[in-house]
């Protein structure tokens, strides 16, 4: 709200926050949760051990007044800056251990670029030996040279290790108390409190992580805002924008979007010229979509000819219609999973939201108690085994390319904003996208 009050445009939020419906009565968010059929559970489930942070975008040349202001109005000893680690890849590993043991430079690099130790992540239930079986030739190499032997040895227990510290630049930690009595702290370069524990332990340890991010894009629509107003023009509030704008929408129905958050890139705006959207929904839909989990499966395809009448729209249960409607019978979002759960076995929205986990997660014994417990739900909701088997087993494919509609909901926000000052104030909208984003 003090953001507000002194004109810093701020985005309508991130991640899983727009989900709280206090979150957007405080106004921390800008989503109606709703309108939209967003949950809380997602955003907050008691039966999850890890306390969420709260994402917000700011007008990025003016970030930093809002820093200030939390440490000002908290006090910098509730209100602390949090570290964060930079941790050794397993390249990295090798080359800091290749050359403390004088191994050649070249070898190490040409050890560290193989498949596949350019794509292990820090934790991993692999071990070295499953590794090296994918790559033949790195086993032949180590098998006859015992030096190489021991650095990839030695290499592997020292991934994930932290390399480096840093202040996050955009994390604060918030306390009800004085910070020193909930975490370790050290003193930052400018010799401030500074949270010792990172965001992700301060999350488990339910210590709230404000996560203030600058975005260019909301610069730029202060840009245009000011611009237009000084020319006599009226500029609305953005956070007020009919969604149904006819103008706005036709900025999407012929990919004119050059300059539109989100919708710049060749390949969404191939996307936007196959679709043909026509409604906010079907922005947001497809800006879920086009991500490179959702475009490897027929997800892009068969929304567009659906969406098209060229497939038919079918649901496998009358009670999915309401749920999937929006984007033409397909499951494009993992709140979707949740509100299946919940109309047809009976879920309560913590258990929906432990489904929705548990079939993103796919561990295999879990997925069998997953089913059982589906099945039964809805047996007892009148729904027969063999509609629920289908079900199942239509939810258990397409989880994995589910993405979060709150998150979807809230950045097509921007872009639709950003899209219909495009619309409005074409003038303002060039001049104000080459002072920002093509400044010499």
């Amino acid at each position: 709200n003090w953001s507000r009050l002194h004109d810093i445009p701020i985005g309508p939020g991130r991640g899983e926050a727009p989900g709280s419906l206090l979150n957007y009565a405080l106004g921390i968010t800008n989503v109606d949760p709703i309108r939209f059929d967003l949950f809380f559970e997602r955003f907050l489930n008691v039966q999850d051990s890890i306390f969420p942070d709260i994402s917000i975008d700011f007008c990025q040349e003016r970030r930093d007044e809002v820093f200030k202001h939390v440490r000002k109005i908290y006090g910098s000893d509730k209100a602390v800056p949090v570290i964060t680690f930079t941790r050794r890849s397993f390249p990295w590993a090798v080359r800091e251990t290749g050359a403390m043991m004088n191994i050649d430079l070249a070898v190490i690099e040409s050890i560290a670029n193989m498949k596949p130790f350019d794509k292990i992540p820090f934790a991993s239930d692999n071990t070295l030996e499953d590794v090296l079986e994918i790559n033949p030739d790195i086993r032949e190499m180590i098998d006859s040279d015992r030096v190489l032997r021991q650095m990839l040895w030695s290499a592997w227990h020292l991934r994930g290790l932290i390399r480096r510290s840093s202040v996050h630049e955009a994390v604060i930690a918030l306390a009800n108390r004085s910070t020193d009595e909930a975490v370790p702290l050290c003193r930052n370069q400018a010799d401030e409190p500074l949270s010792q524990w990172d965001e992700q332990s301060l999350n488990k340890l339910r210590i709230p992580c404000f996560v203030f991010l600058g975005l260019k894009n909301l610069t730029m629509n202060r840009k245009i805002a000011e611009l237009a107003e000084s020319k006599g023009k009226d500029v609305p509030d953005l956070d007020l924008l009919p969604l149904d704008d006819a103008a706005t929408l036709a900025v999407f129905d012929r990919a004119d979007t050059k300059g539109v958050y989100n919708f710049e890139s060749r390949g969404i705006s191939d996307l936007l010229s196959q679709s043909a959207p026509n409604s906010f929904e079907d922005i947001a839909a497809l800006y879920a979509l086009y991500r490179p989990g959702q475009s490897e499966s027929d997800m892009v395809d068969e929304f567009i000819a659906r969406k098209h009448g060229k497939t038919t729209i079918q649901y496998l249960h009358p009670l999915l219609e309401p749920v999937l409607r929006e984007t033409y019978g397909i499951i494009v979002y993992k709140e979707q999973l949740m509100r299946t759960g919940r109309v047809l076995a009976g879920y309560s929205l913590e258990e929906a939201n432990m489904l929705q986990n548990g079939l993103v997660q796919r561990h295999g014994s879990d997925m069998t108690s997953l089913e059982e417990s589906f099945m039964l739900g809805c047996m007892g909701n009148s729904v027969d085994r063999g509609t629920a088997g289908r079900v199942f087993d239509l939810m258990e494919g397409l989880a994995a390319h589910s993405f979060s509609k709150a998150h979807a909901v809230a950045y097509s926000m921007i872009s639709f904003q950003t899209a219909y000052l495009k619309a409005h104030f074409p003038d303002e909208f060039m001049a104000a996208y080459e002072a920002i984003f093509n400044r010499a």
